[in-house]
């Protein structure tokens, strides 16, 4: 039984599965012809990757949350609970509760 084509190329580099499998899909890498990959194009890539001329590295994966692709104003200020006794613009400070130990207040003989 033969491995799969990318495994193949996987192994060929060394690569990790998952490193090896997001290097397939990034922007540069050659594509399969078929369900092969050619060795003269794996070669092309890896002088091209020498050169300097492609990344070596996968691309850069799009994060919801990134501040460079998604512009969005600041977060809004939190809403105190419906129920809340303190209103909005009172600024009288307020004591912390105060808590009594429950556990280990007796000490070893």
């Amino acid at each position: 039984m033969s491995s799969s084509p990318a495994k193949e190329v996987i192994l060929r580099y060394g690569w990790g599965r998952t490193y090896g499998y997001l290097m397939l899909r990034s922007t540069g890498f050659p594509r399969r012809i078929g369900d092969r990959f050619r060795l003269d194009t794996l070669i092309e890539w890896e002088n091209s990757v020498l050169a300097g001329t492609l990344p070596g590295h996968p691309d850069e994966p799009e994060s919801p949350g990134d501040g460079a692709t998604n512009v969005t104003g600041p977060e809004p200020e939190p809403t105190p609970p419906a129920g809340s006794a303190a209103a909005i613009g009172d600024d009288v400070p307020v004591e912390p509760p105060t808590r009594r130990r429950t556990r280990g207040t007796r000490r070893a003989a």
